[in-house]
């Protein structure tokens, strides 16, 4: 549109119809410069929206692989709870707010009686899979209010925040009764195949 106004500019130009053919010839140059300079421009401008776009997808694909390892560290492979280095990086702090601001805060360590004894016995599998089988338990006795993680080896720790004494006590309760459960029903099982 520029490039019409000028061409028809320059006709009107005083002595316009007399150097016409040069005004013309000057009218197409600029024209063809122009038109030169908007597809430069043009192409650069696409092909910096293009590398925003492949940026923003790389850095988006990056976040979530941190985001996954970062998972990964904070998490105990062989029973999906949390581990110590979650405790100590993101429970801390936790407590820190919560005592900082009067809340109760329940703290339960958990250790497996006889847990070597059983894996030496019945192998390390079937020792995986009763850590295994404890996580899960006291992560269904929490019902998701409750960090269960992974302490060490057999021991694990149990963090509910803004949580009373009644309110530990019954989860306490639960988890036992539910291990106690499963062991029951595991024994009545050994019992029944042998």
């Amino acid at each position: 549109l520029s490039c019409a106004g000028l061409n028809i500019g320059l006709a009107l130009m005083p002595g316009g119809t007399h150097n016409l053919f040069s005004n013309l010839m000057n009218s197409i140059f600029i024209t063809l410069i122009s038109a030169f300079l908007v597809k430069i421009m043009y192409s650069g401008r696409r092909e910096m929206l293009h590398d925003r776009l492949v940026i923003e997808d790389q850095y988006e694909e990056i976040r979530k692989i941190n985001e996954a390892l970062h998972e990964a560290v904070m998490t105990d492979p062989l029973t999906g709870a949390h581990n110590r280095r979650y405790l100590e990086e993101c429970v801390e702090p936790s407590l820190s707010r919560e005592a900082a601001r009067g809340s109760s805060v329940a703290g339960m360590m958990l250790d497996i009686d006889y847990f070597k004894i059983y894996n030496d016995t019945h192998g390390h599998q079937m020792g995986d899979r009763c850590l295994n089988y404890v996580a899960r338990m006291m992560q269904e006795a929490c019902g998701g209010e409750a960090e269960v993680i992974r302490y060490g080896g057999e021991e694990f720790f149990i963090c509910i925040l803004d949580c009373g004494r009644e309110r530990a006590m019954r989860t306490a309760e639960q988890i036992r009764s539910r291990i106690e459960a499963h062991t029951d029903a595991e024994e009545g099982l050994q019992r029944a195949t042998v």
